[in-house]
């Protein structure tokens, strides 16, 4: 499953700019677009998890 990748490597990059143009005061508009990328990066770590359970051998 590739998608825990994606997810998680579109969303941060976002999230982490977002955020520094926010504290650094560029606008207020980023504060919610660092939200949003960031529950797509919880969304990622989330299906990682998943993955990584489904995955384990049972023995």
């Amino acid at each position: 499953m590739k998608l825990h990748f994606w997810l998680h490597n579109i969303g941060l990059p976002i999230m982490i700019i977002n955020i520094a143009l926010a504290i650094a005061g560029v606008h207020s508009v980023y504060f919610p677009i660092a939200t949003s990328a960031g529950a797509l990066t919880l969304i990622g770590i989330f299906c990682f998890g998943f993955n990584a359970l489904i995955n384990i051998k049972k023995e």
